[in-house]
């Protein structure tokens, strides 16, 4: 019976040590995990850093002179078109508009004088050279008169049929139509030099005009430096800088020849700047997508490798979040990329503007703010094996291989080109046909894995 109990136990035992030995190698040798080569497609996210910049700033200058009474904002500050930004003492513009108004009604009631003037000169210009032409009519008939019965008497008297005193007489009479004729014709010139003072009449008025133009600009001027006095903001924007005081005197931008000192800074806010940093292996992919939107723009074929991103991008638009508005996102599109790159500690670069949509959030983005500015995604397709099945020696990618006519512990390394990748795929480029079969996961044999050299 004692010999019994030893056999049962020598079986028990040899029992579990054969289970033992055989858990221990299924732990010590693990199978790898084997993934075929096939073709398809990976989307290709691209995201940068980016800064808001200003898209317009607009500074602020006086066109009046005087002494400033109010500045009703602070730096940081929203304002809206219109809004009141500085105000200045009137006394001294409000003393100039009204001596220029003077100006301006001396003007116009000189103007009123001499265009009566001149139409009265222009009105009898024409009576008079009339009247002067009449009576020179009526000298050269006279005097007509005059030398007929003047040469008559002479006749007679030659044949003595009058007296010398007849003679005298009507010489006379003929002497005297002659000087009457004389005096009409130089009256008749002097009518026709009025001609003249109706030209210096319209002159006149011209000058006149030219002055009354000359008070109504300075009227205006005045008027502008007038309302000046109260500063009002041209934008909906943000005060980003104040250069003044209330106490100190400014002077007007107009009579300066310099322009006048900038008062106030403004930032427009109907319009905001994100300068993304793209990394020059994503460059190229977004000036695809800039090409691609300004195509549609115009009415062109949408084409490109753009997929489908929500919330539904065009090809050049973005997703913008701020990291100080982690709540919002904004739209933007982007408009330019700069051709110069930028190398910092040998990271190379390129900035890419974009502007934003407008939206109700839009003012709170201020100068400044970072954040990650998210492109539209793109596609690539090819030959594709997944990440963890390429690895790398020396500068050289490489896959461990399953031969198809052998062993699974027989792989071998195969030198591959690769391309783009999306983190969970790369695609192929040389070394691999479709429907080859690589190690993700080399298997572990006696306790070891297969080296890789990473």
């Amino acid at each position: 019976m004692k010999k019994l109990f030893i056999s049962v136990g020598v079986v028990a035992a040899l029992v579990a040590a054969f289970i033992y030995l055989r858990r221990q190698r299924s732990l010590l040798e693990e199978p790898g995990r084997i993934e075929a080569v096939a073709w398809g497609k990976i989307t290709l996210p691209i995201t940068a850093s980016g800064v808001a910049k200003e898209a317009r700033r607009v500074e602020i200058k006086s066109k009046a002179s005087g002494t400033i009474l109010k500045i009703p904002v602070s730096e940081g500050d929203l304002v809206k078109k219109g809004d009141l930004l500085i105000e200045i003492d009137e006394k001294d513009e409000r003393q100039l508009y009204n001596q220029a108004q003077v100006q301006v009604d001396r003007a116009q009631a000189n103007l009123r004088r001499l265009k009566i003037i001149a139409q009265q000169v222009e009105k009898e210009f024409p009576l008079k050279v009339a009247k002067a032409e009449a009576a020179l009519e009526g000298a050269r008939q006279r005097h007509a008169m005059a030398k007929f019965e003047y040469e008559r008497i002479e006749r007679l008297m030659a044949e003595g049929q009058e007296t010398e005193r007849e003679h005298t007489r009507a010489k006379t009479g003929m002497l005297d139509a002659l000087a009457e004729l004389a005096t009409a014709e130089v009256n008749v010139a002097t009518a026709k030099l009025g001609e003249l003072d109706v030209d210096r009449a319209r002159q006149e008025v011209i000058v006149a005009e030219k002055d009354l133009e000359i008070a109504l600009e300075q009227l205006r001027e005045r008027q502008t430096r007038l309302e000046e006095t109260k500063i009002r903001s041209p934008i909906d924007g943000r005060v980003v800088r104040i250069q003044a005081a209330v106490g100190l005197v400014v002077g007007s931008t107009i009579t300066s020849f310099a322009g006048g000192a900038t008062l106030l800074e403004l930032v427009d806010t109907s319009e905001v700047i994100v300068e993304a940093q793209v990394d020059e292996a994503d460059i190229d992919r977004v000036n695809e997508l800039l090409n691609v939107g300004r195509l549609q723009e115009i009415g062109g074929p949408a084409g490109g490798p753009a997929a489908t991103s929500p919330p539904d991008l065009g090809p050049n638009e973005v997703l913008v979040r701020f990291d100080a508005l982690r709540e919002e996102q904004f739209v933007g599109r982007i408009v330019d990329i700069a051709q110069e790159p930028r190398d910092i500690a040998n990271v190379i670069t390129y900035d890419v503007r974009i502007i934003l949509k407008d939206s109700p959030d839009l003012p709170r983005v201020r100068l400044g703010m970072q954040g990650t500015v998210e492109f539209r995604p793109t596609q690539a397709e090819g030959l594709l094996v997944p990440y963890g099945a390429v690895h790398r020696r020396g500068p050289g990618d490489f896959v461990a291989f399953v031969p198809t006519d052998k062993a699974l512990r027989e792989e071998k390394e195969v030198p591959i080109g690769v391309g783009l990748s999306d983190g969970m795929h790369v695609i192929v480029t040389s070394g691999l046909k479709a429907g080859d079969k690589v190690y993700v996961k080399r298997p572990t044999r006696f306790g070891r894995e297969d080296k890789d050299v990473e």
